[in-house]
């Protein structure tokens, strides 16, 4: 067997692995992706209720100018 036919065959079978299909995605996989996009919203919720309440819990000495505001805790509490 001739070089330039070694060359064409590896550049045949090159070219089959890199334009084949892509491979999909295990339901495994998947699950896991949708339990990891529900924790990321979850750790996110979680932080903008730790700020508000940490921001509450700074101002605790001072007057609070509006009551109709809830308290920053009943936001974790919904959260949780």
């Amino acid at each position: 067997m001739g070089l330039s036919r070694k060359i064409d065959r590896a550049f045949q079978w090159a070219g089959e692995k890199v334009g084949g299909e892509k491979t999909a995605h295990s339901d495994e996989f998947k699950n896991l992706e949708t339990e990891m996009t529900l924790r990321h919203e979850g750790m996110e919720k979680l932080q903008k209720s730790t700020n508000g309440y940490v921001k509450w819990i700074s101002r605790r000495g001072e007057a609070p100018e509006d009551k109709e505001k809830a308290v920053p805790i009943g936001f974790v509490g919904r959260m949780m």
